[in-house]
C-alpha cells in the first residue's frame, strides 16, 4: 500500500521514481519474510478500529481526489484539504458535459450493483423455498 501510493504520488511531478521503487521493493522482501516464517497472524493483532479507520482515510482521500475530474475542474491542487478547497471554490468552472456523463456512469455502477444484489436475493430466497418443501 505504501508502495502504490509512493509511486502514484510521483506520477506527473518529474520526480525520480527510485525511492518508491526502493520502498516497493523493501515492502516485497517483508512479505516474503513474512510468508516464509508463516507470519501472517499479526495481522490479526492490528485491532478493528485501525482498520476501520486507514480503510475510511483511504476511502475519502480517493473520494476527494476524484471528484474535480468527475465534474471536468482543472488546476485543483492535490494535497487533501487544499484539493476540497480548490474544487468547490471552482465549482462554477464545472464542465458540465464531464459531469453528466461521470454521473450518468455512477448511476449505471450503482444501478448494476444493486440489480447483482437483487438477483442473488431472490435466488437465494428460491432456494430456500425448495428445500424447505
Amino acid at each position: 500500500v505504501c508502495s502504490y501510493t509512493a509511486i502514484v504520488r510521483t506520477l506527473g511531478t518529474g520526480e525520480t521514481v527510485l525511492w518508491p521503487a526502493v520502498d516497493l521493493l523493501v515492502a516485497g522482501c517483508f512479505q516474503v519474510l513474512m510468508g516464509f516464517f508463516f507470519l501472517g497472524f499479526v495481522v490479526w493483532v492490528i485491532s478493528t478500529p485501525i482498520l476501520c479507520g486507514f480503510t475510511t482515510a483511504a476511502a475519502l482521500t480517493i473520494a476527494v481526489g476524484q471528484l474535480s475530474k468527475l465534474l471536468g475542474i482543472k488546476g485543483v491542487r492535490r494535497q487533501f484539504w487544499r484539493n476540497i478547497y480548490d474544487t468547490f471554490s471552482k465549482i462554477k468552472q464545472t464542465k458540465w458535459p464531464d459531469a453528466v456523463m461521470g454521473i450518468v456512469c455512477l448511476v449505471i455502477l450503482f444501478s448494476l450493483r444493486y440489480l447483482q444484489r437483487w438477483t442473488e436475493t431472490k435466488r437465494n430466497r428460491a432456494d430456500t423455498y425448495h428445500i424447505s418443501r
